[in-house]
């Protein structure tokens, strides 16, 4: 029982603080309407400071060259700076308000390296063939069976010979541990991007049969006490890491390394991430 206390325990951690980093961007139903357009610019302050997966993708995309790829790009916390690292960077995401934002943020300059477009990750098509196709952000989880196939499937499709498909998912095993539901909890507070005033961010989960929902609350606190809140959530299927290798396998990858961290430490069954790297 101590052990599986302890899984516990490094599970809630990582829901509370940096696993879900990115997934909220695959949200697809309880925003308030109202509010819809400013859900990027929320999004973006709430993980704009999160860094530590930044210098792996930009190392992993030197390696690799041009072009790359990045499925689910969000406000571009990643796509930017390998763009500013002078790489060739397509960025697809099923959110049209999430690209406007990013749009918006390219640097004077950044333009002609980057190519962004509507796109849902489980389908989409490009002529470029890709030497890096990538998905950060703990985003692959989001998906069930035969969404997962059809992202490896369509990433496979569009690499080039020799190119490397990457992603960044929560320790499936984590996942597997957490209990049944999760009270809200504060987990930041960052200031509105438009009005100055704070924005209080709790989250809670819920576990439905192999379904994890999570749910990320954005209370916009005014001067005079009243709170306007936004709500956005996603989920997580469960599965295994050997069942992730296995759908790899199956469609046509070779695997080149299971990290358990952003510095490239081997995997092992109680680590916070599973990140794969495989090659067509």
């Amino acid at each position: 029982m101590r052990t599986l206390n302890k899984r516990q325990d490094r599970a809630t951690a990582l829901f509370r603080v940096q696993s879900i980093i990115g997934i909220t961007r695959l949200v697809k139903g309880v925003l308030m309407s109202a509010q819809n357009n400013l859900y990027p610019a929320l999004y973006h302050s709430h993980h704009k400071n999160v860094t530590e997966d930044l210098p792996f993708w930009r190392t992993l995309a030197r390696w690799q060259g041009d072009p790359v790829l990045e499925l689910g790009c969000g406000t571009g916390r990643v796509l930017l700076p390998l763009a500013q690292d002078g790489r060739i960077v397509y960025g697809i995401d099923n959110s049209p308000a999430m690209l406007s934002f990013l749009q918006q943020r390219i640097p004077d300059g950044l333009h002609s390296k980057i190519h962004l477009r509507e796109a849902d990750i489980t389908n989409f098509q490009f002529k470029t063939r890709f030497r890096l196709v990538f998905l950060p952000c703990n985003t692959y989880s989001a998906f069930d069976t035969p969404g997962r196939a059809a992202i490896l499937e369509h990433s496979f499709q569009h690499l080039q010979p020799g190119g490397v498909f990457a992603i960044s998912t929560p320790n499936p095993n984590l996942l597997q541990a957490l209990q049944t539901n999760e009270d809200a909890e504060i987990e930041t507070i960052f200031t509105h991007p438009e009005t100055g005033n704070p924005v209080q961010v709790s989250n809670n989960w819920v576990r439905e049969d192999e379904v994890i929902r999570m749910n990320w609350h954005y209370d916009h606190i005014y001067p005079d006490g009243k709170v306007e809140r936004l709500t956005a959530s996603t989920r997580h299927y469960l599965s295994t890491m050997e069942t992730y290798i296995t759908e790899f396998i199956a469609a046509g990858f070779t695997i080149q390394a299971t990290y358990r961290n952003f510095e490239t430490g081997k995997y092992k069954p109680d680590a916070s991430h599973l990140i794969i790297v495989a090659k067509k």
